[in-house]
Parts: C-alpha cells; structure tokens; sequence
C-alpha cells in the first residue's frame, strides 16, 4: 500500500500528463490546477514531517483539516 506522500505525488505527476494531452485549454488548466493542489499535499507532509517532536512543538493542526482545504 502506498503512503499519502507517494499517493499525491503519483496524482500529481497522472494530472500533469493529463494537462500534457488535453487539446482544450480549459480541460489543461483543470489539470495544472489539480496538479498544484497534489504538490501543495506533498509539500505539507514534508513540512508536517521536519517539524520538531509534538512535545517540543506547539499543538500543529491534524494534517486532516489542512487536506480538507485542499481536496
């Protein structure tokens, strides 16, 4: 089973390709548009991931709600 992490970045690259093929300008920048949102998603949890241990840090909000502003 892949991680969140490697979920994102394979839509991420999928959309991409997708914006690659579209013939319409409209359907390419739907695409590029979710791209950007699955590289946003990726970059969080690298972020989430090099933050000091929750003892140290202050309450982080669940990566849930970042996600849900997102998707």
């Amino acid at each position: 089973m892949e991680s969140n992490e490697e979920y994102f970045s394979r839509r991420a690259r999928e959309e991409l390709f997708a914006a690659i093929r579209s013939a319409d300008h409209r359907a390419r920048r739907a695409h590029l548009d979710m791209a950007r949102r699955y590289e946003d998603l990726v970059r969080i949890i690298d972020l989430r991931e090099s933050e000091p241990a929750p003892s140290i840090a202050p309450n982080p909000e669940p990566i849930a709600e970042q996600i849900k502003i997102y998707v």
